[in-house]
């Protein structure tokens, strides 16, 4: 199940007759649903819970945008690695031959290894976790070195987090499992990342010793 999928599931079960009255106002959880592609490179500024400013480089991942974003990153604090759990058996929409999840593990794998990240912390969201047990139902997990239950989506997703980080990951690598379209979880691991931000910032101008 993909994006498209899952919002039109949701569509049908919540009702398409409510989507199409002439006073439809869309609530929270539907708004977060859409989707927009990210076609370019867009700064936002808002305040943390602890009242500093913080800037979010939001950048597109496709083939043709890397160029283009790579420059962005030579001062981050972090960085925020967006993978999806649930495209493990999907094909990027610029290459079909090529499988999505191996293409976003490629990429992490590039950006980590770049020295003028070798002291950024990474942080790893393994995304659509809730479309990731549903298409586990029906479509097996299939990867040659992976010899663990297929339909099982905790040594499933244990083993695409591994691939990622590997099985002992440094102390500048943080993996989260995350349902965008859930506010409580987002914003428990929002919060665990503003912690990790500030101790950061904090050792880089020396105010903690790690």
């Amino acid at each position: 199940m993909g994006v498209i999928e899952d919002f039109f599931s949701y569509i049908f079960e919540t009702g398409p007759k409510k989507i199409l009255a002439q006073d439809y106002v869309p609530s929270t959880d539907e708004i977060v649903r859409s989707r927009r592609a990210t076609v370019a490179i867009t700064e936002y500024r808002f305040k943390s819970s602890k009242d500093a400013e913080i800037i979010l480089v939001d950048v597109g991942g496709q083939r043709d945008r890397r160029k283009k974003w790579i420059r962005c990153f030579e001062n981050a604090t972090m960085i925020l690695f967006v993978a999806s759990l649930a495209d493990y058996d999907l094909k990027l929409e610029e290459d079909s031959t090529r499988n999505r999840m191996y293409e976003s593990l490629d990429l992490y794998a590039g950006v980590a290894e770049m020295p003028w990240f070798a002291e950024t912390p990474i942080v790893l969201f393994l995304n659509k976790e809730d479309i990731f047990k549903k298409k586990l139902k029906q479509t097996p997990f299939e990867s040659e070195d992976y010899n663990g239950d297929k339909n099982d989506p905790e040594q499933v997703s244990q083993y695409i987090k591994d691939t990622y980080v590997g099985d002992d990951p440094d102390d500048l690598s943080f993996v989260f499992k995350t349902v965008a379209v859930a506010k409580d979880n987002i914003e428990k691991v929002w919060m665990t990342v503003e912690e990790i931000v500030f101790k950061n910032a904090m050792k880089t101008y020396g105010m903690i010793v790690s």
